[in-house]
């Protein structure tokens, strides 16, 4: 759709791009990616099918964006606040071990996750997402763990075991918020405690 052919109503409430990627990800961390639906994300949105289109070619398009999105919102964007916020290499770890705890915003990303480590489980393009976020976060983990003094074959080694632990602690929602930050802690605990030997 081109810009000129937009009615005076959809100018007015012109909504961007990433109003409708916001969304689609919101949908999809309440269920899975087959709910996202352009009808249902205009009714949330309350906009016509015509802004959607005037920003995505279609569905799928909308699909790789939200996967661009959620790729850069937990890797590269996670990394710079942690690194501006925490000068400690052993406080930027904690930080990041801690991230899926840290906020009802988390949380959802964390359901987010769940969605699109399901639906890599069939969709290629999902499943390239996912492993290059795991790798960029594995990377980052081992990267941190080394600032701390510990050989890198070590450090890879014990960004394996932390990734883990994020993950599970993310998923563990029967267990209390205390359990599953005890739980963290101890993995840091183990990394520092390792760093003092090496």
């Amino acid at each position: 759709m081109m810009p000129y052919l937009m009615s005076e109503k959809q100018n007015k409430a012109h909504l961007t791009a990433s109003d409708w990627v916001d969304a689609a990800m919101s949908m999809m961390a309440a269920g899975s990616e087959a709910d996202v639906k352009i009808e249902r994300l205009a009714v949330k949105l309350n906009a016509s099918k015509g802004s959607f289109y005037w920003h995505f070619r279609d569905r799928q398009h909308l699909l790789q964006a939200v996967l661009e999105r959620w790729s850069k919102l937990t890797t590269l964007d996670v990394q710079a606040r942690l690194d501006h916020q925490e000068r400690a290499p052993d406080q930027r770890l904690l930080r990041f071990l801690e991230l899926p705890l840290r906020s009802a915003r988390a949380i959802m990303m964390a359901d987010l996750e769940l969605t699109i480590f399901n639906w890599a489980k069939q969709d290629e393009t999902a499943r390239d997402a996912l492993i290059l976020v795991d790798q960029l976060r594995t990377q980052h983990i081992a990267a941190l763990i080394a600032d701390l003094g510990i050989p890198t074959n070590r450090a890879n080694s014990f960004a394996h075991e932390a990734y883990a632990m994020i993950r599970y602690v993310a998923l563990r929602r029967d267990l209390p918020i205390d359990t599953r930050c005890a739980l963290i802690k101890a993995q840091h605990q183990r990394i520092i405690d390792a760093a003092g030997t090496s």
